[in-house]
């Protein structure tokens, strides 16, 4: 028996020892990765907490990934991009998964990180439209929505709209949920320009057509209800010495 314990802490502490070495193995393969990527992708493009998804010619990365060919990155810190280096970045339902001021760093970084006239396509829910759902009556289409969310979701009295406001707000690790002007300060304040709302699929930029994929996860109508999509360009002339 104390044989076995002193062979635990003897792992343990090898693990301990280890586990930085490990790391910074990991990471010096990454940046192999993107660096290789960088070299033979005409437009640069990265997708931040993909998930499953993947698309041709771009870049999947994920805290979490789910498979060989998404790389992990923590989008709360340093992007290992160089300056520049990308033309698209797009983040689709995961925005809402960082608090507010790593909301702030996290757009900063993609500014950083996008060509001047790059472009940062986000995919996030909409605060307003879940939030009229307990403020106003409900029309056709969100009757719909809430009998979908409390059909699928189950937590709920009375199907009563209050219960999927509250899933939107504290399910899934949802800590800041925008409303249209807070995303677009958000943006602006970061020092992107020309920030637009788009519908969800389009966009006047070909690469960035089609794109959301939360439709497959929920439903197509559940998405088109729940989610905005906005867009905003990185300032064409900016100085990036």
């Amino acid at each position: 028996m104390a044989s076995s314990r002193l062979e635990q802490i003897f792992r343990n502490r090898l693990h301990a020892a280890t586990a930085p070495f490990k790391r910074l193995h990991q990471m010096a393969i990454r940046q192999r990765y993107i660096d290789a990527y960088l070299r033979n992708a005409a437009e640069p493009a990265l997708i931040i907490g993909a998930g499953g998804q993947r698309r041709a010619g771009w870049l999947s990365s994920d805290l979490d990934p789910r498979d060989p060919e998404t790389i992990r990155i923590d989008a709360t810190k340093r992007l290992p991009f160089p300056d520049g280096s990308l033309a698209y970045v797009f983040a689709e339902h995961m925005i809402e998964h960082v608090d507010y001021r790593q909301g702030q760093a996290l757009a900063g970084e993609v500014l950083r990180v996008l060509r001047p006239g790059g472009v940062f396509r986000i995919a996030t829910p909409d605060l307003v439209r879940l939030a009229r759902l307990v403020c106003e009556p409900l029309d056709a289409e969100a009757q719909a929505y809430v009998d979908w969310n409390n059909g699928l979701f189950g937590e709920h009295v009375g199907n009563r709209a209050s219960f999927v406001l509250n899933r939107a707000m504290r399910w899934w690790g949802h800590t800041f949920v925008y409303d249209a002007p807070t995303l677009r300060d958000l943006l602006e304040n970061a020092g992107f320009e020309d920030v637009q709302f788009r519908e969800i699929g389009d966009s006047p930029h070909a690469a960035l057509r089609g794109m959301e994929q939360h439709g497959d996860v929920v439903s197509e109508a559940a998405n088109r209800f729940e989610t905005m999509v906005v867009e905003a360009l990185s300032p064409a002339g900016r100085n990036r010495s």
